[in-house]
């Protein structure tokens, strides 16, 4: 009888050591998952509220460029007429004056035009981020994940807004 007793205690301290390690081992687990939980959810809230799609950001740029073009076209073609009408001999006293507001509008455009350029560029090292869990090491890792079929596949759907009571829970207008 006493060696039964002696293997129900073993085999009873042997399960609670099991257990014991079982818990461990879990609270290991649970760990992992909720960090995996936190990243996700770091990853959704890029791609949903932090940056602005890629396609908004691409159109952002696309304007800022037709606004350099038009400006560039504008500032080129008034110093023409001003050296035409400085050649046959008119007074260029307004005209000097048009290209300098002109000129300042031409600076403007671009100034834009390298912010567009900026935040379409954090936009994309955001997405990496996401995709891959890390920032990009240099610009020609970006391009050349761009250039990959993850990249391209990564970039071309546009993020889903956050539902209403997502965007209230964080203070957001619904």
């Amino acid at each position: 009888m006493s060696d039964d007793v002696q293997r129900c205690f073993e085999n009873a301290r042997g399960r609670a050591e099991r257990a014991t390690t079982t818990r461990s081992d879990l609270v290991e687990l649970s760990k992992t998952y909720f960090k995996r939980a936190v990243e996700l959810e770091r990853s959704m809230s890029l791609w949903t509220g932090t940056i602005r799609g890629v396609g908004s950001l691409r159109d952002r740029l696309e304007k800022a460029e037709a606004r350099v073009a038009q400006c560039e076209r504008l500032v080129t073609g008034w110093r023409e007429m001003t050296a035409s009408r400085q050649t046959d001999g008119l007074p260029a006293v307004l005209d000097g004056e048009l290209l300098t507001v002109f000129e300042a509008d031409l600076r403007v455009a671009m100034t834009e035009k390298e912010r567009a350029q900026k935040a379409l560029r954090q936009g994309l090292r955001s997405i990496f981020l996401g995709a891959r869990r890390r920032w990009p090491n240099d610009d020609q890792e970006l391009d050349d994940w761009l250039a990959s079929a993850e990249g391209k596949t990564a970039t071309v759907f546009e993020p889903a807004p956050l539902p209403p009571s997502r965007r209230a829970a964080r203070g957001e207008d619904a």
